[in-house]
């Protein structure tokens, strides 16, 4: 499985808390409005991330994760954690 680390998730959450932004984001990285992940009753944005990798591990997409980080260091380059993420998912590591 190819899932978001516990930073990465954190600072999704942290940078990505608006849901447009959010849905916006993972529409850039090819998760359909459809296919992304629906919380019917209040939520944080760490909790809506964390139903964002039940989604990625229920697909058969190992790239996702990838391109996640890589659509989140496209709007800010210089986060050491979407560089770090970048790096990892390339290099196959989780």
């Amino acid at each position: 499985m190819n899932l978001l680390s516990d930073d990465e998730l954190a600072e999704l959450a942290r940078v990505y808390w608006q849901p447009l932004n959010v849905s916006q984001l993972l529409q850039r990285a090819g998760i359909g409005p459809q296919q992304q992940p629906v919380i019917l009753t209040a939520y944080t944005s760490v909790s809506y991330w964390q139903a964002v990798n039940v989604y990625l591990s229920a697909s058969r997409n190992a790239e996702l994760r990838g391109r996640i980080l890589g659509q989140a260091r496209a709007d800010y380059p210089a986060n050491p954690v979407f560089i770090r993420g970048v790096a990892d998912a390339a290099a196959g590591r989780a």
